[in-house]
């Protein structure tokens, strides 16, 4: 039986894990892609992304180079805490891109590359302390946006924002949430944590419609940590923002997420034999 797009779903029946073995054997044609991420302390009743910068991302429109400092002058080549880190994520026309950057302290450090949209940033040297001493932050340098930033002592970003690179569709198959009492607070915690889909206008590619296309709702006792899976079959089409948001009932909420995604190469699918 020949495979095409429309044996997709039946597919993603199939345990996610055998999907994560094939892609040891087909190279860049599938990608196994998991994300994590922690909200920051969440304001009652406001919508906010899921990362631990807070707020809202601001996405780029033009690709732009990246201000990359931390708030700790131990966060420098030679100092105790992060030295260098890898950046990924994409360039002007949506592909992938990556950079090493050694990192200088407070004082700002700009990427060689321009970059799109950032993925992930994560510490891959540091000095005796073994993490990141400050909170490390990129900055668009034109826009003065935070596109990413590192937490202090967590050596990798925290973020659910993904945005499928070009010439690639996303199946989404498994999606994790969690929601409870930030330090300090008291009581029960509630949020809705919703997902979207910021899909380009096909009239004007500069143009987004955002999508909600799940929505959930989580209560947790304040003594303990309320928790959902959901086995998620959806397909993503390429150049889509996907993200996670969060609304909470009250203050001193955190919400806490982590998803798979599966990125299959354009006319892949229309070359494989499904056993």
């Amino acid at each position: 039986m020949s495979g095409s797009g429309n044996l997709i779903g039946e597919k993603l029946t199939l345990n996610h894990a055998i999907w994560l073995a094939m892609t040891e054997q087909v190279g860049d044609s599938l990608i196994y892609i998991r994300k994590f991420a922690k909200s920051a302390v969440l304001v009652a009743n406001t919508d906010g992304d899921v990362w631990s910068q807070g707020g809202a991302l601001s996405y780029l429109t033009t690709s732009q180079t990246m201000s990359v400092v931390s708030t700790s002058t131990a966060d420098a080549v030679g100092g105790t805490g992060g030295r260098q880190l890898y950046i990924s994520g994409l360039d002007e026309d949506y592909n992938f891109q990556s950079e090493v950057v050694a990192l200088n302290g407070t004082t700002p450090v700009i990427t060689s590359k321009s970059f799109l949209r950032i993925y992930s940033v994560r510490l891959i040297d540091a000095g005796s302390g073994e993490r990141n001493a400050g909170k490390i932050t990129m900055t668009a340098t034109t826009a003065g946006t935070v596109q990413a930033a590192i937490e202090a002592l967590r050596s990798v970003t925290e973020m659910s924002q993904f945005t499928i690179p070009n010439n690639y569709t996303a199946m989404a198959i498994n999606l994790n949430m969690s929601v409870y009492r930030a330090a300090g607070g008291t009581g029960s915690r509630a949020a809705e944590i919703q997902i979207h889909a910021r899909v380009p206008s096909p009239y004007d590619p500069t143009r987004y419609i955002d999508y909600e296309t799940n929505k959930y709702g989580l209560r947790s006792d304040g003594a303990s940590i309320s928790s959902l899976s959901s086995q998620l079959k959806g397909s993503i089409p390429a150049k889509t923002d996907y993200r996670l948001t969060a609304t909470a009932e009250s203050n001193n909420t955190v919400c806490s997420v982590q998803y798979d995604l599966l990125l299959i190469k354009a006319g892949y699918m229309d070359n494989t034999t499904l056993i």
